[in-house]
């Protein structure tokens, strides 16, 4: 994958995230979940403002879909959708990406997830903030 340029909101929640991981990761009620579902979790939870209000140009190809969403010739709609929230979550921020994304469909809402995770493990790992 080519080397992206984050803006400072995503910079930020990627930093959030990782530490929810290890939060995660400490959880007993986490021991036996895929890297994954703890990751989806981490993201959930730094998604969501926690107060009302409270919010915090990269191009992106369908080489960064999931790939049931890849697949899905006949779905360009969705997969134009996914790449939008991708787009948002680079540019403005995680925070502002879930805003849009809880909107839409709950297959393009779990594609997105599912996008923004396949982006997520690679960067907490290149940082050092999971192995």
């Amino acid at each position: 994958m080519a080397e992206i340029n984050f803006n400072e909101a995503f910079e930020k929640h990627l930093g959030e995230i990782g530490a929810e991981v290890e939060r995660q990761k400490e959880n007993p009620e986490a021991r036996g979940l895929e890297e994954r579902e703890i990751i989806r979790r981490a993201v959930e939870s730094v998604s969501r403002p926690q107060e009302e209000g409270t919010q915090n140009n990269v191009p992106v190809g369908t080489g960064n879909l999931p790939s049931y969403l890849a697949a899905k010739k006949s779905d360009v709609a969705a997969q134009e959708e996914v790449n939008h929230l991708i787009s948002v979550a680079f540019q403005k921020g995680i925070i502002e990406a879930e805003s849009e994304a809880v909107k839409r469909p709950a297959f393009v809402l779990d594609a997105f997830h599912d996008a923004l995770i396949d982006h997520i493990i690679p960067e907490l790992k290149k940082r050092g903030m999971m192995k």
